[in-house]
């Protein structure tokens, strides 16, 4: 009787052995070497899930970017960069950067740059393929600029920051009057009568550790009385907050005389912050009985 249950088990042994059901797909995350029937539960790696990261620190020929790589699909990631281009939708046929390997997020720096719109992405690979983040676009500057901002968009487009300590009115971008030719940063305290107001304009942080000997150069021009603007420089501003609880070294630039007249400031030497960085300000103050009306364009800062 113990003989004959022994051959019935390893009958059944074998039986189901031989059916057992599974992924026999080789190049599966789930493969079953001992499967012998396919149960259809295959699953495939795929490609890699990636998002672009912000840009930054457009100057001077170059730009921050990066992403961040979530998922690798199942398969390990063994390159990662931004792909980036004059035309849209880069890929690996244009110009790349390559920072590493596997998840998470990376910075990538983008060198060479022209005066050029340029389109970016970030990619990553793995053993199914490679794939692309969203799209981004930024007008890059050249070597040798270190800022170029003519407030064509908004007026915090650039990295630019408005910090309004006192009143209601601020830096805009629009037209005035008889300024139409085009889109500039424009602050008035009038609005059927003067009143207090200080407002400020600050530049985002401006890398001048790779200048040599850079300058400053804007266009600027004025209507109506009061106090005229001020021109602003700190190397310990962090980018937020009332800026009076920084220090702040004066400028001197050529103003306009009035009249709604555009005049340039002339070449004003920022040489004594080569190696730092800093923040460029342009600090507007109105009063009750008085204000001006100003409009700042083409700001520039060379330096190569």
């Amino acid at each position: 009787m113990r003989k004959i249950l022994f051959v019935l088990l390893a009958f059944f042994s074998v039986f189901l052995g031989c059916n057992k059901k599974g992924c026999m797909e080789p190049t599966a995350l789930n493969y079953d070497s001992k499967a012998k029937q396919e149960d259809g539960s295959c699953e495939f790696p795929e490609l890699p899930l990636i998002t672009t990261a912000t840009l930054s620190d457009i100057y001077n020929g170059q730009a921050k970017c990066g992403g961040n790589i979530t998922s690798d699909g199942g398969s390990a990631v063994t390159q990662r960069g931004v792909c980036y281009s004059t035309s849209p939708s880069p890929t690996l046929n244009d110009s790349f950067t390559i920072d590493g390997t596997g998840t998470g997020s990376f910075i990538s720096n983008l060198t060479g740059l022209m005066g050029d719109l340029y389109y970016v992405r970030s990619y990553a690979r793995n053993a199914v393929g490679t794939a692309y983040g969203n799209e981004l676009n930024f007008e890059a500057m050249p070597s040798g600029f270190f800022l170029s901002q003519q407030f064509n968009g908004d007026i915090t487009s650039g990295g630019w920051t408005v910090q309004d300590v006192i009143g209601i009115h601020s830096w805009e971008t629009g037209t005035l009057g008889v300024w139409e030719d085009a889109p500039y940063a424009v602050i008035s305290n009038y609005d059927g009568g003067n009143t207090a107001c200080e407002s400020w304009l600050i530049s985002p942080s401006l890398d001048l550790s790779e200048a040599t000997d850079p300058v400053l150069n804007f266009d600027n021009a004025y209507g109506y009385s009061g106090d005229s603007l001020e021109l602003l420089v700190s190397v310990d501003y962090p980018g937020t907050g009332d800026p009076n609880g920084y220090t702040w070294t004066a400028l001197s630039a050529t103003w306009s005389g009035g009249g709604f007249d555009f005049v340039n400031s002339g070449d004003i030497d920022l040489s004594e912050f080569m190696g730092t960085n800093v923040h460029i300000a342009f600090k507007y103050i109105g009063t009750d009985g008085s204000g001006r009306t100003w409009a700042i364009d083409n700001i520039v800062i060379l330096g190569g």
